[in-house]
């Protein structure tokens, strides 16, 4: 494992551009094994890589699945290094490179760049920006030039003098969050007022209607038909939250299964068989995403789907021994956990630090490690 401010500082100390050199390694180290404590659950990290030669700024990018992990296109979260490796800059950038295939010429690409900056910026709250802006530069050659006009909010350091760790991964954190505001004004604004922004939304965060929109079940039957026959989409965040977890799970001792439309079920022991045998005495799962901080949407989600499932998905025999669980992309609060665990008996299990904390049924159960305390 390897922390922010060394991947840092070693690009700055050890990068050269004619070979990549050992900066270049320590990028390709960083994209798997990077203190987890930067990366939210579900997210991707990918450097920068030699396209012809190497690059004179590299980066390394943070990129939310359900908006994009391609660098060409979307909204992501990078650290992109000065051409002479003296400063790093953090930055909410756009991804140049899908623009200059539809832009009439070359030098028009910076121009709607900035343009499109300037109208996302103008649609956050001030606050939010505060300390996050101002001129930039990555030097003079073409992609250079739209990596500055790409950046809708960023903060720079002098490489010889980064903060702590610890301060670096809370202004890191804060432009994680930050993204998700930029992608719900860029949605807004271009469901308001379309052909306002250059750039358009990348399909993989074109969000797709639930299954069951506007879906009134008559028996648990229709309701499940419907669901197999439906389009369902879980995002990509969501499913690589579930599949990290159940890595997780299954490093314990838990057997792990993902019975459709059920998230997750673990259970102690093999499992030979699937009905009732498999789900006696097993832990249901409901994943959620926590979408800009909105816990309260995404408890009020999981509580509905684990009450509704014992009656659709569950034999009749095996429910009085199923226990729940929630699982979360991030905390949602001391209210939301003891609401779930005390009052309703839901096991909470979330992301935080780099880690699976849960509150003490949770912990009870063996289904994470303890909160941190305040």
């Amino acid at each position: 494992m390897i922390g922010l401010r060394e991947v840092l500082n070693r690009v700055a100390a050890d990068y050269s551009n004619v070979d990549g050199g050992a900066g270049q390694e320590v990028l390709e180290l960083a994209s798997t094994d990077i203190d987890p404590v930067a990366v939210p659950v579900g997210w991707m990290v990918r450097p920068s890589r030699r396209i012809g030669q190497f690059t004179h700024t590299p980066w390394l990018g943070f990129f939310n699945p359900d908006e994009t992990t391609d660098p060409k296109v979307g909204l992501y979260v990078c650290w992109i290094f000065e051409p002479d490796m003296k400063n790093v800059v953090i930055s909410i950038q756009q991804g140049t490179e899908s623009l200059t295939k539809v832009a009439r010429g070359q030098t028009t690409v910076p121009a709607q760049l900035r343009s499109d900056a300037q109208v996302l910026r103008n649609a956050l709250e001030p606050r939010i920006l505060n300390g996050l802006t101002g001129p930039i530069s990555f030097g003079l050659g073409a992609r250079q030039v739209r990596y500055a006009a790409g950046s809708i909010a960023h903060r720079r350091f002098d490489t010889t003098d980064l903060p702590p760790e610890g301060d670096l991964l809370k202004i890191h954190q804060r432009f994680c969050y930050l993204l998700g505001e930029v992608i719900a004004a860029r949605d807004t604004t271009l469901h308001r007022a379309p052909g306002t922004l250059n750039q358009s939304v990348p399909a993989a965060g074109q969000d797709a209607n639930g299954p069951l929109e506007h879906f009134k079940p008559k028996s648990s039957e229709d309701y499940l038909v419907h669901l197999a026959t439906a389009s369902a989409r879980r995002t990509r965040r969501h499913e690589a939250m579930v599949n990290e977890y159940s890595r997780w799970a299954a490093e314990r001792g838990w057997t792990v299964a993902s019975p459709h439309p059920v998230d997750l079920r673990l259970r102690r022991g093999e499992v030979a068989a699937e009905g009732s045998v498999a789900w006696t005495n097993a832990i249901m799962f409901e994943a959620k995403v926590v979408r800009r901080g909105n816990a309260t949407q995404a408890v009020r989600e999981a509580i509905g789907q684990l009450a509704t499932y014992p009656f659709v998905v569950i034999p009749e025999e095996a429910r009085g021994t199923i226990r729940t669980a929630a699982l979360f992309s991030e905390s949602v609060g001391d209210l939301w956990v003891g609401v779930l665990e005390r009052e309703l008996g839901i096991a909470t299990v979330w992301w935080e630090d780099g880690h699976w904390m849960g509150g003490d049924l949770a912990q009870s159960m063996g289904l994470a490690l303890p909160a941190p305390a305040d």
